[in-house]
């Protein structure tokens, strides 16, 4: 990614430094943004940061890099204001669960211990902690002040390819498209049977909210629904697919082709 590609909400290469991003350097070579204080690059060092592994070879993103770039496309699409809590990424959601999300990736327990007091006894503010073995925080005790409140949620990609589909006998397809989000959904003539959303930026497309009504479940109407939303990401340009899944709908994901990368973990604060 180049610097003048990144869009307008994060434009200073500081506050992408913050961020942990990889920055494409005059089209040379991949270097490891700062993180705790350091700027890695690869080809000079072999140390790096937990959270923040150097770009494999292969092209493969680090798994920080991976979920900077899922908050970056949900922030843009969302128009969400997004500030920083010790290098992290602090969404202001305005949802009806939260208000806020700190979002971290396997950013050891000293790290993780200090966002966790940020998140302590407030109620409306969500701790996400990303990684590939999450046992070392979540073993107890819990940080006080705090409750678990989602523990069954993973983070998965996939490479996007257009599958166009037919919509399902007895059901009217409806589309809300605003500038780089799309809303498709399903109804049966009496109330919507499945809907999704996703958002593209740049190259990289996030999916949300896909969801089947329980009187219509086990019909294809999910796959029908990503199927739609892929074929309309693809023609915005997006190619890689980013997604946070319920371990229930993971695996219709997975017969889609996308991929588990990390486990994830939310915090929320509790109230004094």
């Amino acid at each position: 990614m180049l610097v003048d590609e990144v869009p307008s909400r994060i434009t200073r290469a500081s506050e992408l430094l913050e961020m942990g991003q990889w920055l494409d350097v005059e089209n040379t070579q991949i270097v490891c943004a700062k993180s705790h204080g350091e700027i890695m690059a690869p080809t000079r060092r072999r140390r790096y940061p937990r959270g923040c592994r150097r770009l494999l070879e292969d092209g493969r993103m680090s798994d920080r890099d991976l979920v900077m770039r899922w908050v970056r496309a949900w922030a843009h699409v969302r128009d969400l204001r997004v500030q920083q809590v010790d290098g992290w990424p602090l969404v202001h959601v305005r949802g009806p669960s939260r208000d806020t999300e700190i979002v971290c990736v396997d950013p050891g327990r000293t790290a993780f211990e200090r966002l966790a007091q940020h998140t302590a006894h407030d109620p409306r503010e969500m701790l996400t902690v990303f990684g590939r073995d999450l046992a070392e925080y979540v073993a107890p005790p819990l940080p006080p002040g705090l409750r678990v409140d989602r523990d069954d949620e993973v983070f998965m990609t996939t490479m996007l390819t257009p599958s166009p589909t037919q919509v399902p006998d007895g059901f009217a397809a409806s589309w809300d498209v605003d500038g780089s989000r799309a809303t498709y959904s399903l109804d049966d003539g009496a109330s919507i049977a499945a809907e999704g959303i996703v958002g593209v930026l740049g190259t990289d497309a996030v999916f949300d909210g896909i969801e089947t009504s329980p009187g219509h479940r086990r019909r294809g109407l999910g796959r029908h629904v990503m199927s739609a939303l892929t074929t309309w990401s693809v023609d915005q340009g997006a190619t890689t697919g980013l997604l946070a899944a319920s371990i229930d709908g993971a695996g219709l994901y997975a017969a889609l082709g996308w991929k588990q990368e990390l486990e994830m973990w939310s915090l929320m604060g509790v109230g004094d």
